[in-house]
Order: structure tokens, then C-alpha cells, then sequence
């Protein structure tokens, strides 16, 4: 299991964004930064690959992850 879908899963995604946009450290913010990037390139493939494949908007959002 990947690092951000953890995050997730476990619920830690909003603690996520929370150390992005109020931590003073360099290095946790870019990694946050970072993990928040994947998550969004990750739910734009899956909306195309649903749209491409014909799949039920339905089905598209239960594979989405929010932040």
C-alpha cells in the first residue's frame, strides 16, 4: 500500500492539509505537497479511464479519494 492511499484509508488525509498550510518545516510541507499532488493525478486517471471505458458515475466517485 502506497503512502498517500494510507492516508486515506486511515483518515489522515485532513491532517495532511492541515501541516501543509500551517507548519513552519520546509521538508513536511513539500512532502504533503507531494502526497496531495498524487492523490489529484491519481483521480484525474480514474475519471478518464471511467469516462473512457463507459463506466457509471457512480462507480467513478467510489474510486476517488477527497481531500
Amino acid at each position: 500500500i502506497l503512502l498517500y492511499e494510507w492516508l486515506a484509508v486511515d483518515g489522515c488525509l485532513h491532517k495532511c492539509v492541515g501541516y501543509m498550510r500551517f507548519s513552519n518545516s520546509a521538508p513536511l510541507v513539500y512532502m504533503t505537497y507531494c502526497i496531495l499532488q498524487r492523490i489529484e493525478i491519481d483521480n484525474l486517471k480514474h475519471i478518464i479511464e471511467g469516462i473512457r471505458y463507459n463506466q457509471p458515475v457512480s462507480k467513478i466517485e467510489n474510486t476517488l479519494i477527497y481531500a
